[in-house]
């Protein structure tokens, strides 16, 4: 579990967009793009979730800025679930089982409780369709 848990973390996921992006071909330098935009906003949105809700973590840390809810590593892996699923269907159904099983595997070592979970999926697949629906302005988008 500690393993699926990695695959949640944030060097994890941005890693899998850069190797993407520069080593692709077109569609897949895109799907990384998409990704790194459904990254950015679920992070944003779940780091101001967590300050507003400040809920203790499961073994008690209280951190404002790493509380429990909700997850961002689960967040993250749904909003890379929702977009990698979208571009490429064939392998939609993996990519959700992979983003459960990094939600579970924060439950099984006592990092989130399932409501935490639960929000940050929510959260990573809303970013990821709201980037989906905006898809052609961000990939317009060029930082040079």
């Amino acid at each position: 579990m500690t393993a699926m848990s990695h695959l949640g973390d944030a060097t994890t996921q941005i890693g899998l967009c850069l190797v993407l992006s520069t080593c692709g071909n077109e569609k897949a330098q895109e799907t990384a793009k998409l990704g790194s935009f459904a990254l950015t906003g679920t992070a944003v949105t779940i780091v101001g979730l967590k300050y507003v809700t400040n809920r203790k973590r499961p073994e008690g840390e209280t951190n404002r800025g790493n509380s429990s809810f909700p997850s961002g590593h689960t967040g993250g892996a749904f909003a890379l679930a929702a977009i990698f699923g979208e571009k490429y269907p064939k392998i939609k159904f993996a990519g959700y089982t992979i983003a459960s099983l990094v939600g579970l595997s924060r439950i099984y070592l006592g990092r989130h409780y399932p409501s935490d979970v639960l929000g940050g999926a929510a959260v990573g697949f809303i970013i990821s369709r709201i980037v989906l629906h905006y898809e052609k302005r961000l990939l317009r988008f060029n930082l040079w």
